[in-house]
């Protein structure tokens, strides 16, 4: 016969009769013989266990009674194995009770004995109708299983956040990816109105419209796929630029029943961008500095050149008026006309020292010195005296460091950049103004871009300021070249002041930036400092300051020469420096020994900061005692950090005699 198998096509459906009395599963059979079943017959109840399982059947019909193993029990087990199998149980006509107690087991029918034939048939159709049924139900649940299990496979394997929320606004769907940037687990997210997860600020979309969340899942329709945002994941400092869309969830019938949002980590590509665009910058001011240097150096040949030539051209026109002079009467009418010779040789004589200045080298001879000294003789030279009596109106004002560290100059040109931008100064303003003059001790912990791209690392800083009109940005890419004569410069009389002082910073290795505004200009001239020569702190003797006793201080900075300065300065007080280069190396080393005082940077990249070092040091040794050291002024940072336990803060570069005292105050703490 070629029958069709509810279980698998081209397979007869398989039923088991069971019954201790081998004439009862006769008669069961042969009213089965006309049925497109494959009938199998067993005589109790282990008997019937050994053939399912070699042959497992579709429904199985077994009598209550049997010794041994009843019908409830056959039924139990092969329910336990096979939950869909159909059992039909035959009771006595006493044994109803028994029945109920099959149905309950999972049984699909029962029949009274005496069974009738047609009786029989129509409960085995009835039983393989309800198997069809549930196993098309499985079939179907399977399927959807297997749909939704690759639906989350799907979702999951994307590499963008994926959200759904419900028409309330609460979260149903999170993918991985949107767990890790929003840092919240999916089991916690799931349920929860979607700000308090998807915590976003500066949502602008790509049309350059500032928009809000709320707003944004109002749309009906799918916004601008380049919409950006601010994504502040929970519990993490760190900010995430992202880019996001969001449509509407719809049914087929095209009712909105929530809404998906989809969103990218784009953090890395924007720094990335970022860095191009400074970087291109940065070539570009690189560029315009060699080609600057390059004009200043040619320039600087020639002047060297002519200078010489010129020199000896000049000492005749301003040698002879003199000796003229001498010999004519007071009342001579050529009396004047040599003295207007002798002043143009004058004049000619200082324009030719300013061309030799412009030549490399002319500053070749430097020694140690204090800024604030040549800047304290140069105010009451006569020169300084003739510009102040032509305009009282303006004030000269110093602010003049108390600590100055010395710098290796020529004490002349130092003079001769005074001039040039005091000068500058004044006519910068016309008749009244302010003209600041400051010296300070500063420390750089990243490059400063500026005029000049100024290097990291420790400088003495001359400014020389006014309140005058400013300079226009097209003039300042040119106030420093040669006979650059606009009057509204405020040029010196040669035309080569702003050159001069140029010039010189190059023969000194040092750096000029200048800013310049409505309300003034201000040229900061960079000078490297130089510790070894620090002349007023070489001066002091070391029994007069704070020293130490051989406590351990640990030097945490991420800049080599500084931890080396900070050594050196702390040997020579009498503590036992111990340095690290980063946060990170700070804390591997305190978790194993210890240490009476931390110094500490503030800024230390990449890595983590003087602040977070400190708190993360603070739990292995509560109550460690710590001096925090930057460039920059106290920020919030340092103030966190001092709020957790730390000193005294101290800004870069700090002198011998700030740091043992700072050091001693913070262990006598």
């Amino acid at each position: 016969m070629n029958k069709i198998s509810l279980q698998d096509s081209g397979t007869e459906n398989k039923v088991m009769l069971v019954d201790d009395e081998p004439q009862v599963t006769e008669l069961l059979s042969f009213a089965l013989r006309k049925e497109p079943y494959q009938v199998i017959t067993a005589n109790s109840g282990p008997h019937a266990l050994e053939l399912f399982g070699q042959r497992p059947a579709d429904v199985v019909v077994t009598d209550v009674r049997m010794p041994g193993m009843d019908g409830l029990e056959l039924s139990r087990r092969i329910l336990e194995e096979y939950p869909h199998t159909q059992i039909i149980v035959i009771t006595a006509h006493g044994d109803i009770n028994t029945a109920v107690e099959a149905m309950k087991l999972g049984a699909s029918d029962f029949l009274q004995k005496p069974v009738h034939n047609t009786e029989l048939r129509m409960s085995i159709a009835s039983a393989l109708g309800k198997l069809k049924l549930r196993r098309k139900l499985a079939s179907t649940n399977r399927a959807l299983r297997e749909e939704r299990e690759l639906l989350a496979i799907t979702i999951g394997s994307i590499r963008e956040g994926l959200i759904t929320i419900d028409m309330e606004g609460k979260i149903t769907v999170m993918n991985d990816m949107a767990a890790q940037l929003t840092a919240w687990p999916r089991e916690e997210a799931i349920g929860k109105p979607l700000c308090n997860v998807f915590n976003v600020s500066c949502l602008r979309t790509e049309s350059g419209d500032d928009i809000t969340v709320p707003q944004l899942l109002k749309h009906e329709k799918k916004v601008e796929q380049n919409a950006e945002a601010k994504l502040h994941p929970r519990n993490i400092s760190r900010v995430l630029d992202i880019m996001l869309s969001v449509s509407p969830l719809l049914t087929p019938e095209g009712r909105t029943r929530g809404t998906v949002i989809i969103f990218r980590d784009i953090t890395a590509e924007k720094e990335e961008k970022e860095r191009a665009r400074l970087a291109a910058i940065e070539r570009e001011q690189m560029q315009k500095q060699i080609q600057r240097a390059q004009k200043m150096e040619a320039i600087g040949t020639m002047a060297g050149g002519v200078a010489h030539d010129l020199n000896n051209i000049l000492s005749g026109i301003l040698s002879y008026p003199e000796l003229l002079l001498l010999d004519l009467p007071r009342d001579s009418k050529f009396r004047k006309p040599l003295e207007t010779i002798r002043d143009a040789g004058q004049r000619a004589a200082d324009i030719v020292a300013d061309l030799l200045t412009l030549a490399r080298g002319a500053a070749a001879e430097k020694e140690p010195q204090n800024l604030n000294r040549l800047i304290e003789d140069y105010l009451h030279t006569p020169e300084i005296r003739v510009h102040k009596a032509s305009r009282p109106e303006i004030e000269i004002q110093t602010r003049l460091a108390d600590d100055l560290f010395a710098v290796e100059c020529s004490p002349i040109h130092i003079r001769k950049c005074l001039l040039n931008l005091i000068i500058n100064a004044f006519e910068a303003m016309g008749q009244q103004g302010t003209i600041t003059i400051s010296t300070e001790n500063r420390y750089l912990d990243r490059p400063l871009k500026g005029y000049d791209n100024v290097r990291q690392g420790e400088y003495v800083v001359l400014s020389v300021a006014d309140t005058g009109s400013g300079i226009s940005k097209q003039d300042l890419e040119h106030i420093f070249e040669p006979f650059y004569t606009k009057k509204i410069m405020g040029r010196s009389g040669t035309g080569l002041g702003l050159a001069v002082v140029w010039n010189t910073m190059q023969d000194h290795n040092g750096y000029i930036d200048v800013t310049s505004g409505d309300t003034g200009t201000c040229f900061e001239l960079y000078f490297h400092a130089s510790r070894d020569l620090a002349v007023e702190e070489c001066r002091k003797d070391i029994d007069t300051l704070f020293t130490g006793n051989g406590e351990k201080i640990l030097v945490v900075d991420d800049e080599e020469a500084q931890r080396q300065i900070a050594c050196d300065l702390l040997e020579r007080l009498g503590y036992n420096p111990v340095a690290v280069a980063s946060g990170e190396e700070a804390v591997e080393y305190m978790k194993k020994s210890r240490a009476d005082l931390l110094l500490l940077d503030m800024i230390m990249t990449p890595g983590i900061n003087g602040r977070e070092t400190y708190e993360r040091i603070g739990e292995i040794h509560p109550a460690q005692r710590a001096i925090i050291a930057s460039g920059f002024s106290a920020t919030d940072e340092v103030k966190r950090a001092q709020e957790l336990g730390a000193g005294r803060f101290i800004k870069k570069p700090y002198t011998l005699t700030l740091l043992a005292e700072a050091v001693h105050q913070e262990l006598a703490r």
